[in-house]
């Protein structure tokens, strides 16, 4: 079986992509669904899977996907979401399923994260707010309850912010990397494999980007390098071999442009436009033809502009392949292996 890209020809301006169900952001401010649907996360009304691009929501900026939830982050800086609810992860009070979106703030939000049922959202005023699950203390509240509404966990210097499946992320404006909840594998980068109760920082300056996967955490540093922790099972941290790590280790110096954590995969865009890869293919993720996962990062193609976000085993679209590998070239949107186009 070959395994081939597939170009839509729109011009996207960002992707989020949940464990089954995408979100397409267009130039032009339409964020599309596709993929399943039973818990309304599609945000057309309705909890049945699409295998077409469903339900066009305007003036949308930015949108981030969970194991079944959405969120949409508008041009006016209002915040709707919709879908799974059962761990309270929209923040709407109750823990109801919400098939269409639904506001969760008016104003103010600067960026968002969605974990596998947790949310994050990062204010305007650099303040850090959570919501969802938090049995692993994910939302670094230092206790393990639940929350419906989002609650402040940190009032000022938030930068950005990444969301794992049981833990969380952030970057402070001063370049420090904090962390907090679950650490089965080290992600936390702690030296040891404990859950962290409330935010602890793992670096103390000089990052600029970070990503999570569901077990593990990559980030950016300005001078280029790219350093992660924690599971590495699949070769997602490209160390050549199987083995986690619990404290940051290097893993590239090659004038990285920008990362992002897949499941169990992980990618590097270098200034020079060249994409590179490791960790799990079982799937054709990686887009090396092949379904072989790589322990190293492995080129894998060249004249990339910038990457899109990928979060999940599974990419439901038409032709798809169910991969998981997303980049953005010049006026097109890619998935798969960039070597030969599907008809």
């Amino acid at each position: 079986q070959e395994y081939h890209s597939k170009k839509v020809d729109y011009e996207v301006a960002k992707v989020a992509i949940g464990d089954g169900h995408s979100i397409f952001v267009l130039k032009g401010d339409y964020a599309y669904t596709t993929g399943r649907g039973k818990s309304g996360q599609l945000a057309n009304g309705s909890s049945t899977n699409q295998s077409n691009y469903s339900f066009a929501l305007p003036n949308v900026k930015h949108a981030a996907a969970g194991e079944n939830h959405s969120l949409f982050l508008r041009n006016d800086g209002s915040l709707d979401g919709s879908g799974g609810n059962d761990f309270g992860q929209l923040g709407l009070s109750h823990d109801n399923n919400q098939s269409w979106p639904t506001q969760i703030l008016p104003s103010g939000v600067k960026s968002i994260a969605a974990g596998s049922n947790h949310s994050l959202v990062v204010k305007e005023d650099g303040s850090l707010w959570g919501t969802g699950a938090n049995i692993h203390y994910q939302l670094g509240l230092n206790d393990s309850s639940n929350r419906n509404q989002l609650t402040q966990i940190v009032s000022s210097g938030v930068r950005s912010a990444a969301a794992g499946n049981a833990f969380s992320l952030f970057l402070e404006d001063n370049g420090s990397l904090w962390g907090m909840g679950a650490s089965p594998y080290g992600q936390l980068g702690m030296g040891d494999l404990n859950s962290q109760f409330t935010p602890v920082q793992i670096v103390a300056s000089g990052v600029r980007q970070l990503s999570s996967g569901q077990g593990h955490s990559l980030f950016l540093k300005n001078d280029g390098s790219v350093w992660g922790m924690g599971a590495n099972g699949n070769g997602q941290l490209g160390l050549g071999g199987l083995n986690q790590t619990n404290v940051p280790v290097k893993l590239f110096d090659h004038g990285a442009k920008e990362i992002h954590a897949g499941r169990h995969h992980s990618l590097i865009l270098t200034m020079d436009g060249t994409l590179w890869g490791a960790g799990q293919n079982s799937k054709g993720q990686l887009g090396l033809g092949d379904l072989t996962n790589r322990d190293t990062f492995t080129q894998i193609t060249t004249g990339v502009m910038r990457l899109a976000d990928v979060m999940s085993n599974e990419l439901i679209v038409p032709s798809a392949n169910n991969m998981e590998m997303l980049w953005v070239e010049p006026g097109t949107f890619t998935m798969g292996s960039p070597t030969t186009e599907a008809g």
